[in-house]
């Protein structure tokens, strides 16, 4: 485990006060919130209190009226739409959220997951000539698109329109569509760039509905469709891992609270076999217990299954394919482990030559999941990693994932190195790729290149951002509820990190977990004592004991057991104290 650098974050009194009057909240949710940057009062409380209201009229965007155009036309004449999205949770969401619209308005619409293995990232032009032989005349993307030239310029040929919305950044060129909507086309003045796939969709949905009321205000029965939806845009966002902020806030937020009152049988299936009943459906819920079993299906080459599940009005069928997801779940995490170990072998040996980047190639790795080996040599090693897997009949042509450290962009890397690469896509922390077996090697040492020059040696080292000291003894309910008050908590609104100077260790800690990889132990500090849960920490357990004095950095949260309560700690990082 690396050891991270603590960044203690120190706003000023004159903020702190500034958001205490505004917002009632205490001294200490008044301090986490100023570490925001959040300045102007009206954002202010309009974080602490969103509002459906404020969310960004869908009008905003560019393009958006030409795209309306083509799809009044498309419903006037009875054309059958194809709803096609990514493979990932936010794709998935977003075009099951559009499938779903349409079917509600009467539309002739067909709904499209490329499959991840056979057909890869994006539009492809196996899917275009299929969709438009089964009679589709417009086809419309959710979370991607916005680089595929060639696959739109086909499309165009057969007599297939295409809109495109996507949130990723554009290329050089666009592609030559009937309409691009995407808050990060240059010159587009849409007022929030973070917005996620799954988001746009949505805003695409609600842009229809006005126009099918004429803008005028939006029928009843228009509204509950699009509040329901936030359902989908909820678990796209979270998934997807864009800032909680702005409008996002807002979307996941209200989607969390009324997720469990969706009317879409293939979320409450979803629910029902991956959440107790009596669980809140927080950020954490959706992300480590939701959001796996939704990418197992697209990752092991299923999407036709989480297709079904989201646009089925069968209650028991709804049930069949959620359980059958689970099994998909199991499977998956049996191929990871299987795959880790290889990977984590070949990564001992290639950063004793590389010290920047780490570029690990294998066959028949399944191309499913080097996105998550990608982040666990990325946790171990804190490099920008990156995966390539030979799979399949024809191993001349590998697909690649990467994952990436704060302050390295992934689109510039591949940028950077794009003579080696057939294709490539993505975000600053997660991209795809594809690439020819003999470049790998020139990749590699494209990658490391690139790695030197913007790498210095504080950058390789992770920072652990606190945002406040505090004493064990301020720990309580009443706190718990005002922190609450700053949730959902997710990127750009991580949970608050708390730190503790100079406690002591109480007894012996216990190594726990399956694995035996998890410590438990107990720490006090004048007379309060306090329970530690730390989760992959077993190995730093020698480092633990040799200390007399440790600082401690953690997340508190509310543990139940025996019908008692307590404010517990959920360990990030210690070090001895100085």
């Amino acid at each position: 485990m690396i050891q991270k650098s603590w960044r203690i974050k120190n706003p000023t009194k004159q903020k702190i006060d500034q958001i205490k009057s505004v917002t009632n909240l205490s001294l200490i949710s008044s301090t986490l919130l100023s570490n925001l940057n959040i300045n102007e009062t009206n954002e202010i409380k309009s974080f602490v209190k969103p509002d459906l209201d404020t969310i960004h009229s869908p009008m905003l965007f560019k393009n958006m009226d030409k795209a309306l155009q083509r799809i009044e036309q498309a419903l006037n004449n009875q054309e059958k739409i194809c709803c096609y999205g990514d493979y990932d949770v936010d794709g998935i969401t977003g075009s099951s959220l559009l499938y779903n619209f349409f079917d509600f308005i009467g539309g002739n619409a067909r709904h499209y997951i490329p499959d991840r293995i056979k057909e890869g990232y994006g539009l492809n032009k196996f899917a275009i000539e299929k969709v438009y032989n089964e009679g589709c005349k417009l086809l419309i993307t959710a979370d991607c698109g916005i680089r595929s030239i060639e696959e739109v310029d086909f499309a165009k040929s057969i007599g297939l329109d295409i809109i495109i919305t996507d949130h990723h950044e554009q290329g050089e060129l666009l592609p030559n569509a009937c309409a691009i909507i995407n808050p990060k086309l240059h010159e587009c003045n849409y007022p929030f760039k973070g917005i996620s796939g799954s988001g746009v969709a949505l805003k695409l949905a609600w842009a229809i509905a006005e126009g099918l009321n004429k803008h005028l205000k939006i029928k009843q029965a228009f509204s509950d469709f699009l509040i329901d939806s936030l359902s989908f845009a909820t678990l796209g966002t979270i998934a997807d891992m864009v800032p909680l902020l702005d409008e996002n806030r807002v979307i996941v937020k209200f989607g969390l609270e009324s997720i469990r009152q969706s009317s879409n049988v293939g979320i409450q299936a979803l629910l029902e076999v991956s959440v107790d009943n009596d669980t809140p459906i927080t950020t954490e819920t959706v992300a480590f217990q939701i959001a796996p079993r939704i990418n197992a299906a697209g990752r092991l080459g299923r999407s036709d299954l989480i297709s079904e599940l989201f646009t089925t009005k069968s209650r028991q069928k709804a049930l069949e394919l959620a359980r059958e997801l689970n099994e998909l779940n199991i499977s998956r995490r049996e191929i990871e482990l299987e795959y880790s170990k290889e990977a984590f072998l070949q990564a001992e040996e290639i950063v004793k030559k590389y010290s920047h980047t780490i570029v690990l190639d294998g066959d028949d790795w399944h191309s499913g999941i080097i996105g998550i080996i990608a982040s666990r040599i990325l946790d171990k090693y804190y490099r920008p990693t990156f995966i390539i897997s030979h799979h399949g009949e024809d191993k001349t042509i590998g697909k690649g994932s990467a994952r990436s450290i704060e302050g390295y962009s992934l689109p510039s890397a591949l940028e950077f190195a794009k003579d080696h690469l057939v294709q490539f896509g993505g975000h600053d922390m997660a991209a795809g790729f594809v690439i020819k077996r003999d470049r790998v090697q020139a990749f590699r040492d494209a990658i490391e290149t690139d790695g030197k020059s913007k790498l210095n040696k504080e950058l390789l080292v992770p920072i652990l951002r606190v945002d406040i000291e505090i004493d064990l003894d301020s720990l309580n309910m009443d706190l718990l509820e005002d922190i609450d008050r700053l949730a959902p908590f997710g990127c750009a609104n991580p949970n608050p990190m708390f730190a503790t100077k100079n406690v002591n260790v109480i007894g012996s800690p216990r190594v726990i977990g399956k694995k035996k990889t998890h410590l438990k132990f107990k720490i006090v500090k004048n007379g309060t004592v306090c329970n530690v849960i730390a989760f992959n920490f077993a190995e730093r357990l020698n480092e633990l004991l040799s200390y007399q004095m440790i600082d401690v950095a953690f997340v508190p949260y509310l543990e139940k057991w025996n019908g008692r309560k307590s404010v517990d700690l959920r360990l990030k990082d210690f070090r001895e104290a100085k």
